[in-house]
């Protein structure tokens, strides 16, 4: 997508002339380019309805990545829930629009994702755990990973090298949760990281 010039302020809002990939051009507001919001004319939001994931009016109310929109959203925005205050409630915010712009942004690594792991092991995680839900901060993972991603985590760095104890524990081929163990007894990071399972 090609911008062209700025066309007018309307509503406090700076709108641009943009040239669409597919060769139309169209006005759209500029902040909702800038923010990813905004990446087409329509024809990819038209392309992705006549997708073979098609079904009803936005495509994918059956679809598995519906239903991950739908609870993301809900965690971010409804303190009823026991989750908010995880998230909404320490200032995580979504900022896809719509579904239809997170389905634009995520289906193809989904399906990539899916394809490989399958649909159990493909979750929705954010990359840093204190930003909000947005393309570039999301990716799928599986679940292992997302729980080695988690803020609750404790990390240790050795040698420059920074991991969370259960993935240091599988790099050293250690029995799981022994690491956790061996740094309560206040053992010093080299009796903590030693190859041998002793100390259980």
């Amino acid at each position: 997508m090609q911008y062209i010039k700025r066309v007018e302020i309307r509503n406090k809002r700076t709108y641009g002339l943009y040239k669409c990939s597919c060769g139309k051009e169209f006005t759209a507001r500029e902040d909702a380019v800038k923010g990813g919001n905004t990446k087409s004319c329509g024809c990819l939001h038209k392309k992705f309805l006549k997708s073979g994931d098609a079904r009803r009016s936005h495509g994918m109310s059956n679809h598995r990545l519906w239903t991950i929109f739908q609870d993301m959203r809900r965690r971010t925005s409804n303190p009823d829930r026991s989750d908010y205050k995880n998230y909404g409630g320490r200032g995580i915010k979504n900022e896809w629009p719509s579904f239809e712009s997170f389905a634009t942004d995520m289906l193809p690594s989904h399906q990539k994702h899916v394809k490989q792991y399958g649909e159990k092991q493909t979750t929705l995680d954010r990359i840093n755990n204190d930003g909000n839900y947005c393309k570039e901060n999301c990716r799928w993972a599986t679940t292992k990973i997302q729980a080695n991603n988690t803020r609750w985590n404790r990390h240790l760095t050795h040698k420059g090298v920074t991991l969370t104890y259960t993935q240091w524990e599988e790099k050293l081929g250690l029995t799981n949760g022994i690491v956790s163990r061996r740094v309560k007894r206040g053992y010093k990071i080299e009796k903590v990281l030693n190859k041998e399972n002793y100390g259980q």
